[in-house]
Parts: C-alpha cells; sequence; structure tokens
C-alpha cells in the first residue's frame, strides 16, 4: 500500500497505478452504478464494496464532496452506511 500511495501523491485523482484505474475513472463507473440502482423499484439491495467505492458512494449520497475531497473521506474496517435512494 505504501508503494501505491507514494506513486499517486501527486495526482491522487487521476493516476494510474500498474494498469489500475483512476479514481476519477473509478467515480464515473460507480455513477452507472448508482443509476442502474435506481432502476431496482421496490426492492432492497445490499452493496458491499471496498474503500475507494465507499468514498464515491458516501459523495453522492451525502453531498457536498467535491472530487478534490474524495481522498479525505476515511471508512473502517466493517463499516456500513444505508442509504435510500428515491426511484419516482
Amino acid at each position: 500500500m505504501s508503494d501505491y500511495f507514494a506513486a499517486i501523491v501527486h495526482d491522487p485523482l487521476r493516476k494510474r497505478v500498474n494498469g489500475s484505474e483512476s479514481l476519477l475513472y473509478q467515480k464515473l463507473r460507480v455513477l452507472r452504478f448508482i443509476d442502474w440502482l435506481k432502476g431496482q423499484k421496490n426492492k432492497i439491495l445490499l452493496v458491499v464494496a471496498h474503500e475507494e467505492t465507499m468514498r464515491v458512494f458516501i459523495a453522492y449520497f451525502e453531498g457536498g464532496i467535491e472530487d478534490d475531497q474524495l481522498r479525505k473521506i476515511h471508512i473502517g474496517n466493517c463499516e456500513y452506511r444505508h442509504y435510500m435512494l428515491n426511484c419516482t
């Protein structure tokens, strides 16, 4: 992990390491997933995710978090969040 964080230190939003996706690219992918979730009307869904994905969920559902603040969101091991989508 220390090698990863050293590699992204100068551009944590756009830097790709060893063929991985950047945080901004992952954000777009997660937002497409949230759009898909909106179509799952009258369903209860459990989404299990790693910290990078949870950062995007928190920014989306809790609002007021700009892209340059995403890396500052920290989620504890086994921490959970409960969100509801308005699928009208």
